[in-house]
């Protein structure tokens, strides 16, 4: 993975105006278009620091894979990813050895970084940021440091037209459709990206299936964080907790339907607690 994530990187320099196009972008690289390589660079940089504490120890390769990952975001410079990898970056900093400092053991034990807890400041953020603009209160970072729109490049027009046809159809949605009808249906044209999705997992959820698809992945999460619980202050459990979490916050402005890790990592929080008691670790 860290192989890739650098032959990736050397795309961006050597095509820096995009190694191929499709109907939508340009700027397409080794690993997709610049915003979806954070679904492969966010799993990297989370199974690379699971790796150094528990199967090898890979210091070099910890800063090798940060370094490349830091420098691919810079250089795209999409606003998500570059939250994403700075947020880990600076976590990682924390989880680079089992033996726990003060920082890890009194900031960033398991009674906060807990997948129940997480997740409930990400349903929050995305009320408040969805339903109430909270964005505003976040100029700083997005118009003063991303240097984007304060619409989020339009993401906030997209969610409310998205919300006008939840409201109109909220138990089963309308399913996957075509990307050029689904544009002209929400008064695009129809080569627009808003025709893609919601840019928002939780909104594109509901628009796709409704109360029902959406409990059905409010359930996923809610288990996820039930088989995390027992193991809360390992290592582990911090770690692919935090892992999902910086995930769900940068997929409150984007969604993909390419995102396999985003459910290995549930699948390996499902089976962190019986692997911990089979290697006999404690933490």
């Amino acid at each position: 993975m860290t192989f890739f994530l650098i032959l990736n990187c050397v795309t961006i320099f050597i095509f820096p105006d995009g190694l191929y196009s499709t109907d939508y972008f340009d700027n397409n690289y080794l690993l997709g278009y610049d915003n979806q390589n954070i679904n492969f660079i966010l799993p990297t940089l989370v199974i690379v620091l699971l790796k150094h504490n528990y199967y090898k120890r890979c210091f070099l390769q910890i800063l090798l894979t940060y370094l490349v990952a830091l420098i691919t975001v810079i250089r795209i410079w999409s606003g998500m990813s570059l939250m994403v990898v700075i947020s880990m970056s600076v976590f990682a900093i924390f989880f680079l050895r089992k033996k726990k400092g003060f920082v890890t053991n009194k900031i960033l034990n398991g009674r906060i970084i807990n997948f129940y807890l997480l997740l409930l400041i990400n349903v929050v953020a995305f009320v408040l940021i969805v339903f109430f603009d909270a964005s505003h209160f976040l100029s700083f970072i997005i118009v003063g440091f991303l240097g984007k729109l304060i619409t989020l490049t339009g993401r906030t027009t997209i969610w409310q037209r998205a919300e006008l046809y939840i409201i109109m159809n909220p138990i089963f949605g309308y399913g996957i459709e075509g990307t050029a009808y689904r544009a002209l249906k929400m008064g695009y044209k129809s080569n627009s990206p808003a025709g893609l999705h919601a840019h928002n997992r939780f909104l594109e959820t509901m628009y796709r299936g409704g109360v029902v698809l959406t409990a059905i992945y409010g359930y996923m999460l809610l288990y996820v964080a039930k088989t995390l619980k027992p193991i809360r202050n390992s290592l582990m459990a911090r770690i692919l907790s935090l892992g999902l979490f910086i995930y769900l916050m940068g997929m409150l402005t984007e969604f993909y339907d390419y995102c396999l890790f985003f459910w290995g990592f549930m699948v390996m929080a499902e089976n962190a607690e019986q692997y911990l008691k089979s290697i006999g670790a404690t933490n």
